[in-house]
């Protein structure tokens, strides 16, 4: 069978929406981090999820890719004193540093945030399989062991311990089945074994 075709839909449940969204949104950032290593280009990718909390990738970093979008640098106004020259230079430097420190921040900031989705996302599976074991016990007249009073707790014992008996019981006989089994393969004569028996009774 093929892959089956996703449509290209917002999906309804909430829980199965922010959880779509986790998966994508790691993925579009994975290649956009691909897309800057191979091609060597800045790259920006900004997006909020249906929380409203926003999420970014850039390399070097979003406000690098921003600044450089919205104003690209004047070159032809750049003087040649070597004194404005020297302060030009010591002020990129500051601004590679400062950047560079954003961009760390940024990539902490978002990886925070990735981990926090995910704790939401663990949550939200533990409560649906909270409320499907609870259900499941009511449909099945289960109760909690909290909720057993003593002579229940009792009869309880003794289903298990007869359960325990049971299992025990079975596992005897499988081994005692196996052992068998063994001991037939090494008594069961090949077919080479048999040839020769009868060639040595024939030359008698």
């Amino acid at each position: 069978m093929g892959r089956r075709k996703i449509p290209m839909e917002m999906v309804k449940d909430s829980s199965t929406r922010q959880v779509t969204f986790s998966k994508r949104r790691n993925g579009v950032f994975k290649k956009a981090d691909e897309l800057s290593t191979l091609c060597g280009v800045d790259v920006a990718v900004m997006v909020f999820s249906p929380g409203g909390r926003p999420y970014s990738y850039g390399n070097p970093s979003v406000h690098a890719v921003v600044d450089r979008y919205l104003g690209p640098v004047d070159r032809s106004s750049e003087t040649h004193n070597r004194s404005v020259c020297k302060n030009a230079n010591a002020t990129s430097r500051r601004a590679k540093r400062t950047t560079a420190a954003k961009a760390r921040v940024e990539n902490s900031l978002a990886c925070l945030h990735s981990f926090e989705e995910e704790l939401e996302v663990e949550k939200l599976r533990g409560e649906a399989l909270e409320k499907n074991l609870k259900k499941t016990c009511e449909n099945n007249n289960i109760k909690d062991v909290k909720d057993l009073n003593m002579d229940e707790l009792k009869e309880t014992k003794k289903k298990l311990e007869a359960l325990r008996e049971m299992i025990n019981g079975r596992a005897v006989e499988m081994e005692a089945s196996s052992t068998l089994m063994m001991l037939s393969r090494c008594k069961t004569p090949t077919k080479s074994e048999g040839s020769k028996k009868g060639n040595k009774k024939r030359r008698i």
